[in-house]
């Protein structure tokens, strides 16, 4: 999927999804995807929406201010990589 993307000419940003365990650790993969693809990554911003409540509308899902942190960590990563 990144490469049909990349090669449509848009640009590509990676969010890891944790597995859904006691940990949520997100996969290893992630890192080497983008190392692979030499694209932007965010790791933290779900596993941390995961595990604040207060966060979430429902069991997995984030609330509006869940959202809020979730578009201020990507658009953090934007600025930090150049695209914004």
């Amino acid at each position: 999927m990144i490469a049909l993307i990349q090669n449509s000419g848009a640009e590509v940003v990676l969010i890891g999804v944790p597995n859904f365990n006691l940990m949520l650790n997100v996969p290893e993969l992630y890192p080497e995807i983008a190392t692979l693809y030499n694209i932007p990554i965010e790791l933290n911003i779900l596993p941390k929406l995961e595990r604040d409540r207060e966060m979430k509308s429902d069991q997995i899902h984030p609330n509006a201010q869940g959202y809020q942190l979730m578009a201020e960590s990507i658009q953090k990563l934007l600025q930090n990589s150049g695209a914004l």
